[in-house]
């Protein structure tokens, strides 16, 4: 396995392992709540994780995903809960894992033009630091000023 390959596997492990310890941390009673009503819920950050993950496992498989949801995906029902949310980011980041191969020069077609696959998966992590780094804010918005990831 190349170093790089190698790379892209440990950063989507690492994001998956910190959600699980900021979502754990995070107060449950807030998990669904809005600080204003133009942003959106810790539980909504991570469920827009799960839907981009699987949409770029669906583009990694050659497959077409489904179409994108207007506007910012709002977690669904049976996902509001730490243990389900939790469950969900762990098995789409398995799900990038599994579809992004070990070929280094392996292209595939997105909506933007070709692309490097392990380059695609890199950026599933990237997006997943990402909204991250929202959570937290989020959880100092709420007093949590706790660095919760060590």
């Amino acid at each position: 396995m190349s170093e790089y390959i190698a790379t892209v596997q440990s950063s989507l492990r690492q994001a998956a392992q910190l959600w699980e310890k900021d979502l754990r941390a995070h107060d449950v009673a807030r998990l669904t709540e809005k600080p204003s009503e133009t942003t959106r819920s810790v539980a909504d950050f991570s469920y827009e994780v799960v839907t981009i993950n699987r949409l770029f496992a669906a583009r990694l498989r050659g497959e077409n995903p489904p179409p994108s949801p207007d506007g910012f995906p709002i977690c669904p029902e049976e996902l509001l809960s730490v243990d389900s949310l939790v469950t969900a980011i762990h098995e789409s980041t398995e799900e990038v894992l599994e579809a992004m191969g070990d070929d280094e020069g392996r292209i595939v077609d997105t909506p933007n033009g070709p692309q490097n696959a392990l380059g695609l998966a890199m950026f599933g992590a990237i997006h997943m630091f990402y909204h991250l780094g929202q959570v937290n804010y989020v959880q100092t918005m709420y007093g949590d000023t706790q660095m919760h990831w060590f």
